[in-house]
């Protein structure tokens, strides 16, 4: 997902316009790694911004669970670092517009919108329309390796 998101360079401007950043995202990770991750990782003071994506790995999982786990994880950034600004993504997302996964990571981003609404220094972004079509079904190109014609 973070290789593909490499084709939202107005994104990459518009949040990370000369700054540094460190990729630490993992693919088959769930929200412990990336918490664990987050405890244990030093981040130069050239870093400036802390963008989240994860918890499509802990669908299974019930919705309220996983979108707690994400906010701590931005909640224990922006304690470590408090100079940093922290930015939180949407699951992007994945299977049949009904389905329960789908389902469920709109309400992870529902609950995770709500929370960067209600407390400054966090921010929202959502990227998960662009990843589908009108009907909700998938832009499965943009999920294949071969999206470097996008």
């Amino acid at each position: 997902i973070m290789k593909n998101l490499s084709f939202y360079c107005n994104i990459w401007q518009i949040f990370f316009t000369n700054q540094q950043y460190v990729n630490c995202g993992t693919g088959g990770d769930c929200t412990q790694n990336v918490l664990w991750r987050a405890k244990n990782l030093v981040l130069s003071a050239s870093i400036k911004s802390v963008f989240i994506l994860c918890g499509t790995n802990n669908l299974g999982n019930h919705p309220i669970e996983i979108a707690n786990i994400i906010i701590f994880i931005a909640i224990h950034f922006a304690k470590k670092y408090s100079n940093r600004k922290v930015f939180l993504s949407g699951l992007l997302p994945r299977e049949s517009a009904n389905s329960n996964k789908r389902v469920s990571l709109e309400y992870v981003n529902h609950h995770v919108e709500l929370f960067c609404k209600n407390n400054a220094g966090f921010h929202y972004v959502d990227m998960g329309e662009d990843w589908k079509n009108k009907d909700g079904s998938l832009r499965e190109y943009i999920y294949s390796s071969k999206a470097s014609y996008i």
